[in-house]
């Protein structure tokens, strides 16, 4: 996540979500999701909003608990962004697990 080429962090984003994927999610929430989160504020709005983007999968692999005290903090820092495309998908994917954990209530 430190390298200076951005299509290798975004390369690195991306991986790390596929990888979540196929892990178990506590696992996943231990070793993939701090990278992902730690990136969320990379210099690149690309790769804001990549982070965005893939945080929707990953936060329903995690689960609510999870959604709640990790990754709704960083959507809603990402909210925020100077960014348009970074807000658009923030939104996107904070309305969609909202709704997502909404249904599991």
């Amino acid at each position: 996540s430190q390298n200076p080429s951005y299509l290798r962090r975004l390369t690195a984003v991306q991986a790390c979500a596929r990888i979540a994927a196929a892990m178990e999610p506590d696992i996943a929430t231990t070793e993939i999701l701090p990278i992902i989160l730690d990136m969320a504020t990379d210099n690149v709005p690309n790769i804001r909003f990549n982070i965005a983007k893939e945080l929707e999968d990953i936060a329903k692999l995690c689960g609510p608990s999870v959604f709640e005290q990790q990754i709704n903090p960083i959507l809603s820092l990402l909210l925020n962004d100077q960014d348009r495309d970074v807000r658009f998908y923030a939104d996107k994917t904070l309305s969609a697990l909202i709704g997502e954990f909404a249904k599991k209530d």
